[in-house]
């Protein structure tokens, strides 16, 4: 038995993770490409950030089909595919912590005197440059080979930890800070509007905020428990395997669901910040608000929750994605 355990599985069950994973991987590349086509079709300030993150999905899910295509055997086209899965899955990765950071900045107006345009250039850099500094570092270490199951990624147990693993485990844990602090504070503003049990609106809105840290739980649980009793027993497990490809290669899908298909506009615009100021049809907080306007002790934007308030009752212009009745 090789270092990943490739020999505890027949050819038949090898071929049948590489399937599984390929149409798991077609579901999210499908997902994503309705999400930036209805985004690019219905342009809105808002949006602009869940255009990138859908586009780093669609190439990760390129990514992982050619890399679950390419065989080890055939080492030039290996190190390729290895390289650009690297490249591809950390990028929606990261991009899920830069929107977390957006949801922060705009909740508890510290975007300071940064140009929105330039705050959104600086995620790009960051969420691609970072990947492929990661990927070419890869590369020169040549880590780039078979990763267990007949297809190439990297091969090295260790340095699959130190180039995804802990990354992806660090955004994750970041997230889940980020979206518990944003939830808190959202639910004081509340019940100061709405009083001491907040609005059932609101309620509901700040209950959706848990699910966005848990997309990246959802999907790479079984992918990271995989690995890790694969490299603490140097056997792998089919059940366990398969259920790593099948969520693993779903991320896209799921970042679709729960980011493109938000169904309420207030939070779905949160999503992108201080891009969102004066949107077509939705009544946010001006640049000032979003721009350094937070009070000195960072607490939640007092007109954004004001707005949020006196909206009961009106009409909002539908999302492109869903219709929803405010």
């Amino acid at each position: 038995m090789d270092d990943n355990g490739t020999q505890d599985f027949s050819d038949d069950q090898a071929q049948v993770l590489r399937v599984v994973g390929g149409l798991a991987s077609g579901v999210s590349f499908v997902a994503s490409s309705v999400i930036l086509i209805a985004c690019l079709r219905f342009p809105r300030q808002e949006t602009k950030l869940l255009v990138w993150l859908s586009f780093a999905d669609i190439l990760s899910n390129t990514a992982s089909v050619l890399a679950l295509g390419t065989t080890p055997e055939h080492d030039s086209a290996c190190k390729v595919a290895g390289f650009m899965l690297t490249l591809a899955e950390l990028a929606p990765v990261l991009w899920t912590g830069c929107i977390s950071t957006s949801v922060y900045l705009t909740v508890f107006g510290t975007c300071g005197n940064t140009s929105k345009d330039m705050l959104t250039w600086a995620y790009v850099a960051f969420c691609f440059g970072v990947p492929l500094l990661v990927a070419v570092a890869a590369g020169v270490a040549g880590a780039y080979g078979d990763s267990g199951f007949g297809y190439c990624w990297i091969a090295d147990k260790t340095e699959r930890l130190i180039y995804f693993y802990i990354p992806l485990w660090i955004v994750i844990v970041y997230n889940t800070v980020v979206y518990f602090r944003v939830t808190v504070e959202y639910q004081r503003a509340m019940r100061q509007l709405h009083g001491s049990l907040g609005s059932s609106a609101s309620t509901s809105r700040s209950h959706r905020l848990k699910y966005y840290p848990m997309v990246l739980i959802a999907s790479w649980f079984f992918g990271t428990l995989n690995r890790i009793v694969q490299a603490a027993t140097g056997n792998s497990y089919f059940g366990l395997a398969l259920l790593h490809f099948t969520f693993g290669k779903l991320h896209g899908a799921f970042n679709a669901v729960v980011y493109g298909l938000d169904p309420t506009r207030e939070l779905y615009a949160t999503i992108c910040p201080c891009l969102q100021a004066g949107a077509g049809g939705v009544d946010l907080p001006d640049e000032d608000a979003c721009y350094g306007a937070g009070d000195s002790t960072g607490q939640l934007n007092i007109e954004l929750a004001q707005r949020e308030g006196s909206r009961a009752g009106q009409q909002v212009a539908p999302s492109p994605f869903v219709e929803v009745d405010f």
